[in-house]
């Protein structure tokens, strides 16, 4: 299949095969993103809080820091140039692959600070745009492995592309039965992973379960995370802010990772070589309880923007 690439609105040659997102973001790697789903049947998902969380990162390239939460922001001009290359982006590869062969595609947008000699003879900004086809996601997303490994990141605040570099040491201890690695402190507290955001549910001795999470000075508050959070708060399932902490993990009765492309998917095992935990925590081999709650909840809480909508 094949990805399309716009910059500064000018549709591009199409990538070389091989040219994931990752690529995109090491190329421009002093620039600000995001990364959403488009879905060929209702849209972009949860697109307005994409473009308010892009705003919200713009004082990481010398705009002026809003006050205002991603989620409550007014989009910018900036997002109306991003609105405008994702929309030529999407439609030129949607008449590159044919239907039968995918029913979504990662939007990747990076954002830059034109040099200086350029500034005034184009915008300040210029935007790039990469759509790349997703594999077609299973109803049930199955339960994975994590592993742990890597202190946590300088600056979660902002989603800046930089990331891409800095992550490569780590994700050199992936192996192939862990679909994510997870960072914590020397001390074996978990904030995050390194594409995603990390949880789990515990029950009190009254029986009650609570959902935890690490709080936002340790970790990149992603989309989902916050569409998470809201469903706790409408299912009435409390919520603790506090880096989940291997050496308790006894405790945990569910884990789940997440983000925009993987949704909530549940995890089975969370492996711990050389911290001060078990080598391998041992979760439910599927959905618990909570994260089925989550799971439904979270459908009625996205929303979706059609293509047309971006013009």
């Amino acid at each position: 299949m094949l990805s399309s690439l716009v910059d500064d609105g000018e549709l591009q040659t199409p990538p070389k095969t091989g040219f994931r997102p990752s690529n995109l973001l090491l190329n421009h790697q002093d620039g600000i993103y995001t990364a959403a789903v488009f879905d060929r049947r209702h849209g972009l998902v949860d697109w307005d809080l994409h473009l308010k969380r892009l705003d919200r990162s713009m004082h990481h390239l010398g705009a002026p820091e809003s006050a205002e939460d991603y989620t409550t922001a007014s989009p910018s001009k900036v997002a109306l140039a991003v609105c405008r290359s994702t929309s030529t982006a999407l439609r030129d590869f949607i008449k590159n692959n044919t239907e039968r062969d995918w029913d979504r595609a990662m939007v990747t947008v990076v954002v830059t600070e034109r040099e200086p000699s350029m500034i005034g003879v184009a915008p300040q900004y210029r935007v790039i745009v990469l759509a790349y086809p997703l594999p077609v996601q299973m109803p049930d997303q199955p339960a994975v492995a994590v592993g742990v490994h890597g202190r946590p990141r300088r600056n979660p605040s902002v989603k800046d592309a930089s990331w891409a570099r800095e992550r490569q040491p780590i994700e050199q201890y992936k192996t192939s039965e862990m679909a994510e690695v997870l960072l914590s402190t020397e001390t074996g507290e978990v904030t995050e992973g390194l594409v995603t955001n990390f949880f789990i549910v515990t029950v009190s001795a009254e029986r009650e379960s609570a959902v935890q999470t690490a709080t936002v000075d340790y970790v990149l508050p992603g989309i989902l995370r916050s569409r998470v959070l809201q469903a706790c708060e409408a299912l009435g399932i409390p919520v603790v802010y506090k880096s989940p902490d291997l050496k308790q993990s006894g405790e945990w009765t569910e884990a789940f990772i997440t983000n925009c492309i993987r949704g909530i998917q549940p995890v089975h095992s969370v492996i711990t070589d050389g911290l001060a935990a078990p080598s391998c925590i041992k979760l439910p081999s599927r959905d618990g309880t909570i994260t089925r709650q989550l799971k439904g909840m979270l459908s009625q809480l996205q929303s979706f923007t059609p293509l047309h909508n971006l013009d």
